[in-house]
């Protein structure tokens, strides 16, 4: 293959029970060892230890030598299976094509968007609890949102309007039943 690129990748894992997140190791250096385009040359799965100061929780990582077709190929086994480290160690260079370069960054954009859809749900959610909490007159110490207060306050609109619409949309189906049943009565 002309574009191969040859890399070294640490994943990681981290619960319990012990069994349990070896399994899961051999499961993900399976599936990479599985992805088009890829080819694991080495791979070592290290012994599951416990955590310090933590009750019953193990870690154990994986380091995994291997070689991509190209660089989308690459890029696509690191956003799948989130290492914690790697390392490219052949070609010294890379060309890259500006479609190539399209396709990475168009995925990295769709992963951001994606850990701050999540980051703003749980936002949400954690301030309707705390007001459900406060109404009910249990007492909330007060955990600051990680999430700036402009970009909360769009948030909550955007859950607002999703959540209007649907409301919306499940009045007029109800709406329309209640119709149907008038209709039925009046037979």
């Amino acid at each position: 293959m002309e574009n191969e690129i040859r890399a070294l990748m640490v994943i990681e894992i981290l619960g319990r029970p012990v069994e349990y997140i070896l399994e899961s190791m051999d499961s993900i250096v399976t599936k990479i060892g599985g992805e088009k385009g890829a080819r694991i040359i080495t791979k070592k799965v290290h012994e599951a230890k416990a955590v310090e100061k933590a009750d019953n929780l193990f870690t154990t990582f994986a380091e995994i030598e291997f070689e991509t077709e190209n660089i989308e190929t690459l890029f696509r086994i690191i956003f799948t299976y989130n290492p914690s480290h790697i390392d490219i160690i052949n070609p010294e260079q890379l060309v890259l094509k500006n479609t190539s370069l399209n396709l990475i960054a168009n995925e990295i954009i769709r992963k951001l968007h994606q850990y701050d859809e999540v980051a703003k749900i749980l936002s949400i959610e954690r301030n309707i609890l705390a007001n459900k909490l406060r109404q009910a007159n249990i007492p909330v110490s007060e955990i600051p949102s990680a999430m700036h207060p402009e970009i909360q306050k769009q948030a909550v609109k955007a859950a607002d309007k999703k959540s209007g619409s649907k409301i919306k949309k499940q009045k007029g189906k109800t709406s329309r039943k209640k119709k149907r049943g008038m209709h039925d009565d009046k037979r």
